[in-house]
């Protein structure tokens, strides 16, 4: 599967576009924050507000931080369930290993 950053996914969202957000629950809330940043950002700008701009620059890092942390644990998830699959599979292959007894020691 293929992640983009928040910043990729909403660099791919052009003005006048219309976005669907399913209000189920995989709702991508960092990506609505980060949408919402990009548009506060876009309205600083056209009105020359500096204060604004780095205040909403500021948001918006913050919900990209946000979205790259979280896809960086689902990766981590993933690439360990694999790992300990190609484990399981490779041990099931293996006529070399088998159990052994052992003590506890505390």
């Amino acid at each position: 599967m293929n992640y983009l950053s928040a910043a990729d996914a909403v660099s791919h969202i052009q003005s006048r576009h219309r976005v669907f957000i399913h209000g189920s629950a995989a709702t991508p809330t960092v990506l609505l924050k980060a949408l919402f940043a990009l548009n506060e950002l876009r309205s600083a700008h056209t009105a020359q507000d500096a204060a604004r701009i780095d205040s909403t620059l500021t948001t918006l890092n913050t919900a990209w931080q946000a979205a790259s942390q979280d896809m960086y644990a689902q990766v981590v998830a993933e690439t360990g369930t694999q790992q300990d699959q190609q484990k399981t599979q490779q041990n099931d292959a293996d006529p070399k290993v088998e159990d052994v007894q052992f003590e506890e020691v505390k």
